[in-house]
């Protein structure tokens, strides 16, 4: 599994989201107490997203973590797997 690609979809589904929502970069940004840079940066992958901040954002835009992230646990070797979808 690719995880840039699944940075990049999880992303992409953040943003769909935010503006079907009819929110810009500072509305998202004041609900998630942040500047409107610093989400800039997360949402144009120029900066690192932590998993307590995909819960952050994906809770500010009405969406449980599990709806914009599908978590594959092989418990045969002990990895697990992130892999974003589209919402």
């Amino acid at each position: 599994m690719n995880s840039s690609i699944e940075i990049d979809n999880f992303i992409k589904a953040i943003r769909m989201r935010r503006k079907s929502l009819g929110l810009t970069q500072k509305d998202l940004a004041d609900k998630l107490g942040w500047s409107r840079d610093k989400y800039a940066r997360m949402e144009g992958d120029r900066a690192r997203i932590t998993f307590i901040n995909a819960y952050r954002i994906s809770s500010a835009l009405g969406l449980g973590l599990s709806d914009a992230i599908n978590l594959n646990v092989d418990k045969s070797n002990s990895s697990y797997s992130i892999s974003f979808r589209y919402v």
